[in-house]
């Protein structure tokens, strides 16, 4: 292109002799100067929900008085089947979120309310229902929140730090 500026782009390559990842020459090293080895074992899970609330959410504080929110998410999934006909399934999400994020959420939502949920999936508990029938319960830690829809004088994102729990965003409250 005439007039542009380009710049080429090498990615790091792997020495099989050092079995680290080396600079390609104008690129720059992976972070940490991990091992090809060390690389692969990097993994990382983001669940990403948009639902209603299926119930107030409820506030509690841990031993250290630490504040914890949990509350019930739908989350529905609408298609139509093979004769043509609207169908519906519901899955349910029990969603816990920490500290300041807690407290704003336990102040703020409501059940019905409408909210998107960023977190950690934990693995499901599986149990028998009342019925008899095996059921499971779908568990999130959720690091980020937006509240969706129409209900003025809240904040409208609210993220934390995955590992530490604190709110990373200013809260006008």
């Amino acid at each position: 292109m005439t007039g542009s500026h380009s710049t080429l782009h090498t990615l790091p390559r792997f020495d099989s002799q050092t079995r680290r990842h080396q600079d390609g020459g104008g690129g720059t090293p992976p972070r940490c100067g991990r091992t090809f080895e060390e690389s692969r074992n990097v993994m990382y899970q983001q669940l990403l929900l948009v639902g209603r609330l299926g119930d107030d959410p409820e506030l509690r504080y841990t031993a250290d008085n630490v504040p914890v929110c949990s509350f019930r998410l739908a989350v529905n999934k609408q298609w139509t089947n093979a004769e043509g006909e609207p169908a519906q399934q519901t899955t349910w999400f029990r969603v816990t979120t920490w500290r300041r994020q807690a407290e704003v959420a336990a102040g703020y939502l409501r059940q019905g309310r409408q909210v998107l949920v960023i977190g950690e999936i934990k693995p499901p508990h599986i149990y028998l229902d009342r019925k008899g029938e095996p059921a499971a319960t779908l568990d999130v830690t959720a690091h980020t929140l937006k509240f969706l829809g129409a209900d003025g004088g809240h904040p409208d994102d609210l993220e934390t730090d995955p590992v530490q729990g604190s709110l990373l965003a200013d809260i006008p409250l």
